[in-house]
């Protein structure tokens, strides 16, 4: 193994006698999830300070466990020790608020409530909000129109509310049950026989143990707060913009190519370079090739385009140059060798006397053939319902192993835009859908577009690598799925009130700056029904360039994947090819810094000081999180809002 990635292997406890969550435990992380709920409300979507819900890990959940582990935990051992949190009750208040507070994120939850509820209020989209069901949407138009433009006194409508809510909700458990099932028959592959290392643990199993001796933990290592310091300078204009509005703002994003033009090289102007503390400190984990990987990937595929202008094919534009679709031929190819390469596994979990094990594969089984059933209760036929949710159980399990291998540190790995419902109209074609009962048919189908868009697939990573926590916190694992899903329902039941009273308290078309045009997941919601409205008319047939891009994709990855197993040093991965396509334009700068500087301290250094410098790079991460919260008591010391006058806006959203 490469001394990159042994850098990562975080500190384990040593095998012993297994045991449950504690009630202590999980009544702290219930009261910690509602009070993190609220404090998202006024970060997210009432001073838009930052998506810290959608960072990977989420910020609330490491504030959670460093203030237990450093603060909490001392005073506690001082009054009488025994009252101390042990090392396995903080990791379980930590998975309990990683789900929770994830589900809370701008593409999960109020996602969710833009793309029910966009058709029922705009009237050029009258036409699908007659389609759609009534168990699913809210059906009560002066109530939507209370919800965007706010009520009178502030109040919810919750009997408006309630039933479509319960059927999301039911659906989203039973979903997730099954990917949560489905992904426990991967653990002891990826765990003990392939050795994963999931990198993003490093933090909260070292953070949990400063519980124990804060002196000797990595919470005490003066390079972690030298990272620190790097990491909040870099944020610093957000922190004092409460007071001090005109303060120099250094956070640039940088265009290079940005007076080029002409055909060709026009494409260059693409290219746009914005370094994110949080990405560099926590890609620091991530190995040498996975970083390689994405930042040259990256590039190259800018650099194709530009060959291919030069002999007059041009790219379609931005999310439809092709990417996308070769990240969707990606992920099935990716899906269908994970599901080979575990072959034993669930022959395995078939004839096993071991009735947990044989639970899981009915549980997979079950929440697939569920949430087929939900999909096609809302009217959408039974072959797109299983389409759809089959890509969505392959896109959790191709980022549950990206994540648990790679340790990126992003929830933007899958392809964001509502590909899926494209893929399966560019090969089915659009002509079926002519007329009012297609257009209905297409209706239906788009309110699970939400879904698509990046969030809702990370719920399976975060599972496994809890699966992972009770491992080394020696909890017994089969009691985490039930963590699990109870932190993703309390989640919700969290999110729903926060949302709903922040949207008819001051309206979503104000809320979360949207400036009167709707908070951001409005805008995308109406742009997904609008595309919809143009491809039900355009009564086109199976679509030749999207599917061969989809096919190279595929392609592609298998290729990796035999040249990786055939040479060790291969440099370029199938996981990290699949990034650079989704959202590479991004991520590429942050990672090119890593990568450069994990190869300058291996080459000079050696893998001690690579290992010896992850406290730094961690350190980096952490002050930019803690940032969020510096910036937020300024802000209400000062009785005065975040001020984004030039910008300053903490990013956690990629």
């Amino acid at each position: 193994m490469a001394a990159s990635e042994q850098a990562a292997a975080p500190r384990t406890s040593a095998q012993g006698p297994t045991g449950l969550p504690t009630l202590r435990a999980i009544a702290v992380g219930l009261v910690l999830a509602v009070l993190m709920g609220l404090v998202v409300q006024q970060v997210a979507l009432v001073y838009n300070a930052g998506e810290i819900e959608s960072s990977v890990p989420p910020v609330p959940a490491v504030m959670c466990l460093v203030v237990l582990a450093t603060i909490i935990n001392p005073l506690l051992r001082r009054v009488r020790l025994r009252w101390q949190l042990s090392r396995a009750e903080l990791l379980t208040i930590y998975a309990m608020l990683v789900l929770s507070v994830a589900v809370s994120g701008r593409f999960f939850t109020r996602n969710l409530l833009a793309f029910i509820t966009v058709p029922v209020y705009y009237h050029h989209l009258e036409e699908i909000g007659k389609e759609l069901p009534e168990q699913w949407v809210p059906q009560d138009e002066a109530a939507v129109v209370a919800f965007y433009e706010s009520s009178r006194d502030g109040s919810v409508p919750w009997a408006v509310w309630l039933r479509p809510l319960t059927t999301w909700t039911a659906f989203l458990l039973v979903t997730l049950a099954g990917i949560f099932c489905l992904l426990e028959l991967f653990r002891e592959r990826w765990a003990e026989q392939e050795h994963l290392r999931f990198p993003l643990l490093y933090l909260p199993l070292e953070i949990s143990a400063a519980g124990a001796d804060v002196r000797r933990s990595f919470l005490a290592d003066r390079l972690m707060w030298l990272g620190f310091a790097v990491g909040f300078w870099y944020a610093l204009p957000v922190v004092v913009s409460p007071v001090w509005p005109n303060f120099p703002d250094w956070k640039v994003t940088f265009s290079p190519f940005s007076s080029v033009t002409g055909v060709p090289w026009n494409e260059l102007r693409r290219i746009y370079m914005r370094p994110l503390p949080h990405l560099i400190g926590l890609g620091y984990l991530m190995s040498t090739d996975n970083l390689f990987t994405i930042w040259a990937t990256y590039l190259l595929q800018v650099f194709g385009w530009v060959v291919m202008g030069q002999y007059g094919f041009r790219r379609p534009g931005w999310h439809a140059g092709l990417e996308f679709q070769q990240a969707r031929g990606a992920i099935i190819a990716l899906t269908l060798w994970l599901l080979w390469s575990n072959r034993r596994g669930f022959s395995r979990a078939v004839t096993s006397a071991d009735v947990r094990t044989r639970l899981r594969l009915t549980g997979a089984i079950a929440g697939f053939l569920g949430a087929v059933w939900f999909v096609s209760g809302a009217g959408v036929p039974g072959w797109m319902a299983a389409a759809l949710v089959g890509m969505l159980f392959s896109e959790a399990l191709v980022y549950a192993r990206m994540r648990a291998e790679t340790g990126l540190p992003s929830y933007y790995a899958v392809p964001f835009t509502f590909e899926e419902r494209d893929f399966i109209l560019d090969v089915a074609g659009t002509r079926r859908f002519a007329g009012m009962a297609g257009l209905g048919v297409l209706s239906r189908f788009s309110i699970f577009g939400w879904m698509t868009t990046a969030m809702f697939q990370p719920m399976g990573a975060y599972h496994v690598e809890n699966l992972e926590l009770a491992r080394q916190a020696r909890m017994r694992r089969a009691s985490m799925l039930w963590v699990s899903l109870g932190a993703v329902l309390l989640g919700l039941l969290i999110a729903y009130a926060t949302c709903l009273d922040t949207f008819y308290d001051i309206g979503a078309l104000s809320a979360a700056g949207a400036a009167g045009t709707g908070y951001y997941e409005v805008q995308w919601a109406q742009g997904n029904y609008a595309k919809m409205l143009a491809m039900a008319q355009s009564g086109e047939g199976f679509q030749t360039m999207p599917n061969v891009f989809r096919a190279g994709g595929a392609a592609i990855v298998m290729l990796l994947v035999l040249l990786r197993s055939r040479y060790v040093n291969f440099p370029f991965t199938p996981w990290g090819f699949v990034v650079a396509s989704v959202y590479g334009s991004t991520f590429w700068t942050s990672f090119l810094i890593t990568w450069a500087a994990q190869k300058i301290v291996l080459r000079y250094w050696g893998a001690r000081a690579h290992t010896r410098a992850i406290p730094f790079f961690l350190g980096i991460s952490f002050g930019y999180m803690f940032a969020t919260i510096a910036a937020l008591g300024v802000a209400f010391s000062a009785g005065k809002s975040l001020s984004f006058a030039s910008g300053k806006r903490l990013y956690f959203d990629i």
